[in-house]
């Protein structure tokens, strides 16, 4: 008989709301960006696709990058929404009052992730008849990482998530702050700003575990000040084992993702 490891474990990717940080209500807006971030509920945006499948997630990097969680008081946003805190930082910059949500998947979890966005931005002060909700699936070209595709214009995507190749915090933020190398270092949700790009080189030049300490400190502070994105969830990975297997002899490998096949042992 087969058994589920009980919440899975952890792996190198987040799943995030992007903004659109080209054009639009969120462009050049970080209050009503960080506004988004206080008022959604990543409780229940990551229990729509199944409790075992992602935990709620308030940071850029991934739990399992290095760095991380080196500063753990540094906590930006919460997994349940603050809507006093939310209402405060957007009053003011709602500009036109109309955001469009786009999304991508023929299944319904992804409907119900934008519908569950969609209530979290009414609550915020959107009014109703002005949030709507794009489908993009069957496009021919990629609207979520251009946002000059497709009819029309969106303002947040609910279809965004990065998973990295390997568990370095700058590899990310290079990203995050204008540095890709495709697409002119430009993804629509990228910040393009010259002052975290020298924070970023500078924090890179440092080795070991002040190294990793600074990254972690950038991504926090990036989150908590630009909020380019919206960190909503972190995946994980499920493993099924045989009730034969001893659970004493499970040792998670962060940097793997995976479980060390050396100490796995027998009842």
């Amino acid at each position: 008989m087969a058994r589920v490891r009980d919440g899975g474990e952890p792996s190198p990717c987040v799943g995030y709301l992007g903004f659109n940080n080209r054009r639009g209500i969120f462009a050049g807006n970080p209050p009503l960006r960080k506004a988004v971030s206080w008022v959604v509920d990543r409780t229940a945006f990551a229990a729509v696709a199944g409790a075992y499948r992602g935990s709620p997630w308030t940071r850029l990097l991934s739990p399992v990058t290095p760095g991380a969680l080196l500063a753990p008081k540094k906590r930006v946003y919460s997994v349940r929404p603050n809507f006093a805190k939310a209402k405060r930082l957007a009053a003011g910059h709602f500009r036109d009052n109309h955001v469009t949500i786009a999304y991508y998947g023929s299944g319904d979890v992804r409907e119900s992730q934008a519908a569950v966005i969609r209530d979290d931005l009414i609550r915020l002060g959107f009014a109703p008849e002005n949030v709507a909700t794009q489908n993009y699936y069957g496009s021919i070209c990629d609207p979520l990482s251009d946002p000059d595709c497709g009819p029309g214009t969106w303002d947040i995507s609910t279809s965004m998530g990065w998973c990295s190749d390997y568990p370095d915090a700058e590899t990310f933020l290079r990203l995050v702050v204008g540095k890709a190398p495709w697409r002119s270092g430009m993804f629509f949700w990228t910040l393009d700003s010259a002052k975290y790009r020298k924070k970023l080189a500078a924090a890179n030049r440092l080795v070991g575990n002040a190294r990793l300490q600074a990254l972690g400190n950038l991504g926090v502070e990036i989150m908590r000040d630009a909020a380019p994105v919206v960190a909503m969830r972190a995946y994980n990975n499920l493993f099924v084992f045989s009730n034969r297997v001893d659970p004493r002899s499970l040792v998670y490998q962060p940097a793997y993702t995976d479980w060390s096949i050396p100490a796995l042992a027998l009842k």
